[in-house]
């Protein structure tokens, strides 16, 4: 795998990595010295403290050979005690296998067994009794002691130079890590810096371009790692920044002449403002005096609403007296009938008493001279009952006549009442009909106040419209010119389009003013 396709946290991870694991390798190597070091100072020691209790058991020997001070015994048994008990840890470490070789277990093991030995031969000697004897045995021993000194100085010695190759072989690994280390670092850390610097300045170099308004840089970049993907993106934010700007410069363009546009039409808009202004105050001032008319019309229909009122009341006592004519013809028909009734009682009375008298007349003559003046009074009666029946009869024409009358007038007044009745209804009908002109005039008189309201709000509003509309010119007028400034700041990008730059459009010409006047007049 290429080192510039693994990430910048990876590229950073493997150069700290391998710097820290050198850094491991060195501290192990001084620490193997540390211990090696450490390691033979401890046996140094050891055969030091040994080889101080081998003079303090001759110094023993001596001082015990010249005055026979058994104080002197005390010492000599301790030495040789300590030295017994290095020798027995040393055997301790060697059956432990703690680094000690082969021949030094074997010269452990000897220099213990010597070491018993003058042990026992130290005690046959203080047992002899001769004072000569004696003092020529712990000569001997002395010998035998310093043999055993000089031994363990010679495993001293050997220490020693064991010891100074171990620090020199420290110190050459020490040192040689060191400068492997150093160069592996120095080596990764120049690989690293190149991955890593090296487009970075690339993406300077764009960038400087790029602020300096050249946009015709191409950013090419085939590494997988994070920069790599900072340079890819700066590729298309090049790119991207590339179509904007190509987008502002036509926007800048077409906002020029659009604005410009804007500039005329809001000139052209302020006078059709202004003439609409006008318009409406002319309007509202028709809209009052309908006002005033319709005002007029609804007093003058209260005032006939109120004479509807009074004919109304009028048809109504016509009416009702109608009613009381129709009542009394109606009292007189039923006394025509009674009448009537009566005068067939009085005929019928009239037509029994001729009938009477004519058989009293019969019976009169019958009797002759003697029913003569009862035949007179016959006669009489019978006259008088054919007069009565007369009379009845022409009072009977009369009522007859009377009746019919009565009865034509009782259907006239029927009639009557029933126009008069018509005439109420067609007069109340009137009455509701003038006032719902009463209130519809009402309506429409409220319904002019508002719009007389609502043509002066609106005569306010095109007043306000006409101030806008000259700021909304002066702002027109300033957005040309910021996209001029907009267009001219934009100007400075070189792009790699083949396309021509847009220029800003000349002033248009009156014949151009003069169509766009037309297309923006308002319809008269």
């Amino acid at each position: 795998m290429s080192l510039k396709n693994l990430s910048v946290t990876v590229k950073l991870l493997l150069g700290f990595g391998l710097l820290l694991g050198l850094s491991v390798l060195i501290a192990a190597s001084g620490f193997f010295g540390l211990a090696a070091s450490k390691e033979s100072m401890r046996r140094l020691s050891v055969y030091g403290g040994m080889y101080d209790q081998t003079v303090a058991a001759r110094d023993a020997n001596f001082s015990y050979a010249l005055d026979r001070d058994r104080t002197h015994l005390t010492p000599h048994a301790e030495a040789v005690r300590q030295i017994e008990q290095a020798l027995q840890d040393i055997g301790a470490e060697i059956a432990a296998g703690e680094g000690w070789t082969e021949a030094d277990s074997a010269w452990v093991s000897a220099l213990r067994a010597r070491l018993r030995d003058y042990a026992t031969e130290h005690a046959q000697t203080l047992n002899l009794g001769d004072e000569t004897r004696i003092t020529a045995g712990l000569r001997a021993l002395n010998t035998r002691m310093l043999d055993l000194q000089n031994d363990i100085n010679v495993h001293y010695a050997e220490e020693e130079t064991r010891l100074e190759r171990s620090n020199v072989m420290a110190q050459g690994l020490l040192g040689a890590t060191t400068l492997v280390s150093l160069a592996a670092g120095l080596l990764l850390a120049l690989l690293i810096a190149r991955q890593i610097v090296h487009p970075l300045h690339e993406a300077l170099r764009a960038g400087r371009r790029i602020a300096d308004g050249d946009l015709t840089v191409r950013i090419r970049s085939d590494r997988k790692d994070e920069l790599g993907e900072l340079t890819r993106v700066l590729a298309s934010v090049v790119q991207g920044l590339h179509g904007m700007i190509d987008k502002i410069r036509v926007g800048a363009t077409e906002i020029h002449t659009a604005s410009g546009q804007i500039v005329d039409g809001g000139k052209h808009l302020s006078e059709r403002t202004m003439q609409q202004a006008a318009a409406l105050e002319e309007t509202r001032a028709a809209l009052e005096q309908l006002g005033g008319i319709i005002e007029e019309t609804v007093t003058h229909t209260g005032q006939a609403q109120g004479l509807t009122e009074n004919a109304k009341d009028i048809v109504r006592q016509n009416g009702e007296t109608m009613a009381s004519v129709t009542a009394s013809m109606e009292d007189i028909h039923r006394s025509s009938k009674k009448m009537f009734e009566i005068i067939n009682v009085i005929e019928g009375i009239a037509f029994q008493t001729n009938l009477l008298a004519l058989n009293a007349a019969v019976e009169a003559a019958r009797a002759g001279e003697q029913g003569r003046g009862f035949a007179v009074v016959a006669g009489e009666v019978r006259a008088l009952a054919g007069r009565s029946g007369s009379a009845a009869k022409e009072i009977r024409e009369l009522i007859t006549g009377s009746v019919t009358q009565a009865d034509h007038g009782a259907t006239l007044v029927d009639s009557a009442n029933t126009a008069m009745q018509q005439m109420v209804a067609k007069v109340e009908e009137m009455r509701a009909l003038m006032g719902r002109i009463a209130q519809a005039s009402r309506q429409q008189h409220q319904d002019i106040s508002q719009s007389n309201r609502a043509m002066a709000q609106i005569d306010a509003t095109t007043q306000q419209n006409a101030a806008l509309v000259e700021e909304s010119a002066s702002a027109a007028a300033a957005l040309e010119q910021q996209a001029r400034v907009l267009s001219q700041a934009v100007g400075a990008f070189r792009l790699a389009t083949s396309a021509p730059h847009a220029h800003l459009p000349a002033a248009p010409t009156p014949a151009a003013l003069a169509r766009r006047e037309e297309r923006l007049a308002l319809p008269s």
